[in-house]
Parts: structure tokens; sequence; C-alpha cells
């Protein structure tokens, strides 16, 4: 539903709008995250507006075919509450992080309130995973992974893991500030 609930927040927060604008709205939020191309949107608008979710308004156009303009339905509302009642799936990966700020980015007719928990969300995983990560600083790759190495490979494997797992808790480190700066901002 990640195609679709994006699809439906763009056009809860642009009403009456093209499937080409969608594309340019989404490519504008999140285009550094996601890439939904255009062989991917139509087929989800029409499958939407068939299941009754969208409206679809059609304007003729001389020589071509015609200009159509989605809205939301009260149907189309609802499935898109629906969809941000439920908390987010952190997988674990930074392309995880990537559709959590997609989704954040997709909430923004939301009251703030919903925002900030959503943000607290995000802050709590990621504090969990910042303990879960600094935990293995000091852990040594697997011995199965050193398996057959000669000994130069075996030190830089092991340098190049640990410096691996800092950028790693680095990177969740500027995350969680980013997050925690973004949370104060809406709760002003």
């Amino acid at each position: 539903m990640k195609t679709e609930s994006a699809i439906l927040a763009i056009i809860k927060m642009y009403p009456d709008i093209t499937g080409y604008q969608i594309k340019t709205n989404i490519d504008a939020m999140g285009g550094n995250v996601v890439k939904i191309h255009l062989s991917k949107i139509y087929p989800c608008l029409k499958k939407m507006t068939e299941q009754g979710l969208l409206s679809c308004r059609s304007v003729p156009q001389e020589g071509r075919l015609d200009q159509k303009f989605y809205t939301l339905t009260p149907a189309g509302e609802k499935a898109l509450d629906e969809y941000y009642e439920k908390p987010f799936e952190f997988k674990g990966s930074r392309a995880s992080f990537d559709e959590y700020l997609l989704q954040l980015a997709n909430m923004a007719y939301m009251p703030n309130e919903r925002i900030v928990s959503y943000i607290d969300e995000g802050i709590s995983y990621m504090e969990n995973s910042l303990a879960a990560d600094e935990a293995r600083l000091d852990d040594e790759p697997a011995e199965e992974a050193l398996t057959g190495m000669d000994e130069q490979s075996c030190r830089a494997y092991a340098d190049l893991w640990k410096r691996e797992n800092e950028l790693v808790a680095r990177e969740a480190r500027g995350r969680i500030e980013w997050l925690k700066e973004l949370r104060e901002a809406y709760s002003a």
C-alpha cells in the first residue's frame, strides 16, 4: 500500500490533481527517497477510482486524451486515515528509515499532535536501534567471515567492520537529533 498511500496523501494535500502533478509532487517530496514512475501511478489511480477511493473528473483536450483530475472520496479519506493509524514497521535498514521519512512528509495534512506522535515512534525506534548498534561497536567479526583469510586481510576486515559500525551509530545519533529538533518544532 506504500504507493497507494503516497498517492492518496498527495491528493489529500492537493485535491483536484492530475497523475502527472502527483508524480511531480512525489518527486519533490521524496525524490531522494522513492521513485514512483507514471507507469505505476496511472494504474494505481485507475484501480483506486474503481475501488471508490477516488473520484475522477475528465476535461476534454483538443487532439489529446482527456486530462483527468483526481479527488479523494470519503472512502479514500477513510483508507488514508486507517493506513496512517498503524505504527510504521521499521525493518532495520537505511531504506526503511527513508520510507519512514517519506511517510512523515506525506503526513503534512495531519494535525501536529499526530505528526509529533509519529516522530516519537521514530525516535523510540532509533534510540533502541542505536543502543544495539553501540553494543556491537566492540564486537569482533564473526569467525565464519574470517575463515580462509590471511592475517592482513583479517585485520583489514576487522578494522572495516568496526568503522562501519561506528558510521551506523553516528548516522543513528544524527537521525535522532534531527527527529528531536523536528519534534520540538511541531510541539510548539
